[in-house]
Parts: structure tokens; sequence; C-alpha cells
């Protein structure tokens, strides 16, 4: 009897296991109100059977209205066989309000953590016509060098993205974090889509800790909003 009972006991926790593995996890959760949809339970799940998983819940019935996990064209964002959820693929979001838009923007950033670098990987989804949208064709690259500012961009460009990425090579003595000058990019939002209007290369050099100063080149002020994820927050601190 009690060799049945401890049988009983492996057999539940190998289920939890291969629950955990199987359906993921659910590493963030927020309820946020849409002007049609109502209010929707918002979940960030990683290890969802492939890849980072964004959700939406009804609160009312607790069904999924959409759901979409977070593709790269190299794979990274695929959990390691061997180290599942141990050292990544993460996902974290946060919620944008007065950006222009008439409902509230999801800023989702999946993160692969590499050696001197991580890849993030930025989805932003919002509400429209009734149902929930994905603004972004194709989830855009970042380092940690570089930063997204999704928001009002000043008279001349109004609400968008900004993006700015480090460019490397253009001084004998430049190293992975040090001065570099950056690629500019902001997006204006057309037929419900995210699409580039402008590139520009900075003037001068700019630390990566402070990188999103270049914006100002263009009259524009930014901040990284990755700061707002705590798990990121840290890891973007390279004054060190």
């Amino acid at each position: 009897m009690p060799s049945f009972r401890l049988a009983i006991v492996i057999l539940t926790l190998a289920g939890w296991l291969l629950a955990g593995s199987v359906f993921g996890q659910i590493v963030q959760s927020e309820t946020v109100t849409f002007p049609r949809l109502g209010k929707l339970i918002v979940k960030a799940r990683e290890n969802a059977g492939k890849r980072p998983e964004m959700m939406f819940l009804s609160e009312k019935t607790n069904k999924t209205i959409f759901s979409e996990t977070i593709k790269d064209p190299q794979n990274l964002l695929l959990p390691d066989p061997i180290n599942e959820g141990g050292f990544g693929p993460y996902l974290r979001f946060i919620v944008l309000r007065n950006t222009g838009t008439a409902s509230p923007v999801i800023m989702a950033v999946a993160m692969y953590p590499g050696g001197s670098d991580n890849g993030y990987y930025l989805t932003l989804f919002t509400e429209s016509g009734g149902r929930i949208v994905d603004l972004t064709p194709k989830p855009l690259l970042n380092n940690i060098q570089g930063g997204w500012y999704f928001g009002y961009l000043g008279p001349t460009y109004g609400y968008g993205l900004a993006e700015w990425a480090f460019i490397w090579g253009q001084g004998e003595d430049e190293i992975h974090y040090s001065l570099h000058r950056y690629a500019l990019y902001i997006y204006g939002l057309r037929d419900g889509k995210l699409m580039r209007t402008l590139r520009r290369e900075t003037r001068h050099k700019y630390h990566p800790q402070d990188a999103y100063r270049a914006f100002a080149e263009l009259g524009i002020h930014v901040t990284d909003q990755r700061r707002r994820m705590p798990l990121y927050a840290e890891g973007l601190d390279v004054n060190d």
C-alpha cells in the first residue's frame, strides 16, 4: 500500500512537471480596459510549447479571445530543451496610454540572453474594430545599446514609435560598450500597421547608457520604455 501511494505521488509530480513544460508558465498578468472589448486579462507566457506567447482573455468568461507567439527569424526564442525555462527566452510587457490611439497599447518585449549582449524583440498590440491586433508586421530586433519609445514624437512626427540602434565600427577606439553613432528610426501608423517613415544617422556619438538622448538631434524627447520592465531594467544598466 505505501508503494502504491508513492507511485501516485510520483505520477502527480510528473504531471505537474509535464504541464509546466507543455503549457508554459504565466510570468505576468494584468487587467486592462479596452474601449469595446472591455476588461481583458493580458498575460505573458514563457515556454508555451515552443515560443513565448502573449494572451488576451475575457475577464468575464476567462476565455482566450486572442493569442500570439513571438517569433524571430533566427529561432532564438525557441526554448532550450536542455535548460528549458532556466535561461530564457523571457517575455514581459507594459501598458501604454496617451499614445494617440483610442485604445491602450501593449508593448511586449521578448528577450534572448546572450554572452556580451542580449536580443530584444518588440511587438505592439492594441484594439481596433473590436478586436486585438498586432501593430508590428514582424517583431523589431534591438540590443542593450538601443531602445524603443512609443508615444508622442513632437509636432513634426506626431504619435509613433522611435527606435535607436548603435552603429559599430566608425572609429578605431570603439569597443562594445563605448561611444557610438546611432541609427534613428521613426515608425508611423498606416492602415493599422507600423511603417518606417524616417532613418537618420546621428552627427554625434553617444554612450549606450544614455543613447536615447540622440533623438534630441531631431528635437524629440524619448525614454527607453524597456526600463519600465523590472526584469530588464537592471540588465540595461551598462555604466559599470
